[in-house]
């Protein structure tokens, strides 16, 4: 059962993966806008607002979540590493060359990690889930 909390937290599922429509087998409740879950590294939930056209990483970074989000999205750090849910890696742009030479230097690298810096929101991605890796607190 997913009850909202005032910021719109949700519980989630499998290994932090905060997707509530794909886990509970029911449709996505009526809202306005794109909404984005994310977990954070203590286990937290969050449904976060997305703006189509910003990167993932400054929904995360505006929200307050803890990332570093060094570099501000310049691909020079790995310090806004995130892991997709599975049901979601196929559904996005795939990484580039850069951004897998980039994913060297983080931690805990997954195979489906990512940079949220190189996630560019659009309106497909209402309902994306990720989890924030360990190490990029701030």
């Amino acid at each position: 059962v997913c009850a909202f909390i005032l910021d719109h937290r949700r519980p989630s599922e499998r290994r932090g993966y905060f997707c509530p429509e794909a886990n509970s087998g029911t449709a996505k409740e009526e809202h306005h806008g794109m909404i984005i879950y994310v977990t954070d590294q203590s286990g937290k939930k969050h449904a976060l607002e997305g703006l189509s056209g910003w990167r993932l990483m400054e929904v995360i970074r505006d929200h307050g979540l803890p990332i570093k989000a060094e570099c501000g999205g310049a691909l020079s750090c790995a310090t806004c590493h995130v892991y997709v849910a599975p049901e979601w890696q196929k559904k996005l742009i795939p990484a580039t060359k850069d951004e897998h030479d980039m994913l060297d230097s983080a931690f805990q690298v997954d195979d489906n990690s990512r940079l949220s810096c190189q996630i560019i929101l659009n309106e497909e991605m209402d309902g994306l889930c990720v989890t924030l890796a360990p190490g990029i607190e701030p």
